[in-house]
């Protein structure tokens, strides 16, 4: 009987240790919006549960401080925290760290957002606890990078590589239009965009096959 109980008891103990083991594998998630000039939204998400929750603890920068009351609250699986910044100069060049993350086996996965919507995505881990936030190129930035990075390519004698950049920042550009036009919900817009898509990837394709043979 003596040993069944204690059979019993070290089950329940390496349970514990799982479902322990477990939870601190789940990763935190920290969101900054930006709503302004220097006024950003955060959201911050530890792992928890029942009333405890994982040591990590968000390090701002120095000219960050809280514009109103931080709400906090938890719940069986995560301790959730909002509050809204006032970061006299802004973010970018600036330094967050997560404070105990390096003593966990879990990540933080960071997700920073502009005004204008273009966001990025970072994970932090044990080795790399801290970021510096750099600015998010805009849509229109992207397509550009692109397209400028195929062109001097290109002009640089690389060939085929500089074609397919112009080809994937034409794709880019492309996607883009598509996106906007399934939100109008017109079905003229529709057969346009298609019509354009068909005209870019063919004109793609000769090019490429122009590159290929020497430019000849």
């Amino acid at each position: 009987m003596r040993h069944a109980i204690l059979m019993l008891a070290a089950v329940l103990v390496m349970g514990g240790v799982r479902h322990a083991r477990a939870h601190e594998l789940r990763p935190g998630y920290l969101e900054v919006r930006q709503t302004g000039s220097e006024t950003f939204a955060v959201l911050w998400k530890v792992p928890a549960r029942d009333e405890l929750r994982l040591g990590l603890y968000l390090q701002l920068p120095e000219n960050c401080t809280p514009a109103a009351e931080p709400l906090r609250f938890q719940t069986a699986d995560a301790y959730t925290e909002r509050t809204t910044l006032a970061c006299l100069g802004g973010l970018q060049g600036r330094r967050i760290a997560i404070d105990g993350l390096t003593a966990t086996l879990t990540d933080v996965l960071v997700r920073l957002v502009e005004t204008d919507g273009s966001a990025q995505s970072i994970r932090l881990t044990p080795s790399a606890p801290s970021l510096v936030v750099a600015a998010v190129p805009s849509r229109f930035q992207v397509v550009v990078i692109y397209l400028l990075n195929g062109v001097a390519m290109r002009q640089a004698g690389a060939g085929a590589l500089g074609l397919l950049g112009i080809m994937a920042a034409l794709f880019v550009l492309v996607a883009l239009v598509a996106a906007y036009v399934v939100a109008l919900q017109r079905p003229w817009t529709r057969i346009v965009v298609r019509v354009a898509g068909s005209w870019i990837a063919a004109m793609g394709l000769l090019l490429l096959g122009w590159a290929l043979h020497g430019g000849n």
